[in-house]
Parts: C-alpha cells; structure tokens; sequence
C-alpha cells in the first residue's frame, strides 16, 4: 500500500505547529541592551504581566498537536482555528503592554509565533477552498 501525498492544509497544518513550537523557545522580547526574554521569563520582567500571557504554555501543545495532525494525515480545523486565536490573543498582549516601553523591541519567538498563526489561518483557508472545490465537483457528478 502506498502512502498517499500530504495535502497543502496538512503540509500547512505542520508548518503552523513547527513555527509555534520553536517560537517557545526563542526569544520574544528583547530590551535594546543585551537582554533577550525568551517566553517563559515574560512574567518575570514584568511587574505586572497580563494574564494573557499565561497562553505562552500552550504553545507547546498546540504546536505538538499541530504537526501530530499534520504528519497523520488528519487535517483539524478546529484546531488550526485555536491555533490561530491562541497565537493572536498572545500576541495582543505582549503588543499592548510592549507599547507603553519605548526601549522594547519584539524578537524572534514572536516573530515566529506570528508566521505559525498566518500559517494556520492559510491553512483553515486552503482547506475550505479544497472543500468547495470537492462539492462543486460532486455536484456536477450527481446531476
């Protein structure tokens, strides 16, 4: 039996959940000086982080869960869809309070964390379209 070729929304679906899964480990926030803070030091540069912040740990699941899906052939909507929202609100919140600091400056977890949730939304957008493509087909077979 041979294996069949990944679909674009699971190669998508990979590349969404690997983008998110390094971006964890990398630094988000760096301070002009020499000081990068990677996602889990956040909290502690701040004297009061948001709670939105606590989304960071999820990162980890999410993009575990993505390139799992992915990599099996099991493409999952709604979990690109999480994928997505989870990234935006984390990203949302490291915008809003890095405003109020002129000398913070994002890095490359969130850069990458960024790239994985416009991946996830291509994602969500390509399979749709497959979607439409695969009922508009049917329907002219069933007439």
């Amino acid at each position: 039996m041979m294996k069949q070729k990944f679909k674009k929304e699971e190669i998508l679906q990979i590349l969404s959940g690997i983008m998110v899964f390094i971006s964890f480990f990398q630094a988000w926030i760096y301070d002009g000086g020499l000081n990068y803070y990677k996602g889990t030091e956040l909290k502690t540069m701040l004297y009061d982080p948001p709670f939105l912040l606590n989304l960071i740990y999820l990162l980890l699941i999410l993009g575990v869960a993505n390139v799992y899906c992915g990599w099996n052939r099991k493409y999952n909507s709604a979990l690109s869809s999480t994928t997505a929202i989870v990234v935006f609100f984390l990203l949302w919140s490291i915008v809003s309070f890095n405003s109020k600091s002129e000398d913070l400056v994002a890095a490359n977890g969130f850069y990458m964390a960024a790239v994985g949730m416009i991946t996830a939304v291509a994602s969500i957008l390509v399979a749709r379209k497959e979607r439409a493509k695969v009922g508009s087909e049917t329907k002219g077979v069933n007439k």
